[in-house]
């Protein structure tokens, strides 16, 4: 069975999001709050209140639009930033891509 080859539009993603993740990771944008929500359960007992619950059905989420939606506010926010050279890497990026057999 012939293994599947990806499309030229999901390499061409691919290759946008490596060009725009491809800078230095702020933490600061991320945030653990597995602490405060443990603090919460505890407060809710103490005060013999019910936990809160997670919804039944979580919203689903179509992974190409998602993709497709991070790649444009990327875009927009390197717009307003300054460039840097990163769209060279990520032309080589994308031929190595296509070159991967």
């Amino acid at each position: 069975m012939p293994e599947p080859r990806p499309t030229t539009a999901e390499l061409d993603l691919a290759c946008q999001l490596i060009a725009l993740a491809g800078g230095p990771l702020d933490w600061s944008c991320y945030r653990d709050t597995s602490a405060d929500e443990l603090a919460a359960l505890v407060q809710a007992k103490i005060a013999a209140q019910p936990p809160r619950t997670a919804p039944d059905e979580p919203a689903l989420v179509h992974l190409l639009e998602a993709l497709k939606r991070s790649v444009a506010e990327a875009k927009a926010a390197e717009a307003k930033g300054a460039s840097s050279g990163r769209h060279a890497s990520a032309r080589a990026a994308k031929l190595r891509l296509r070159r991967a057999p």
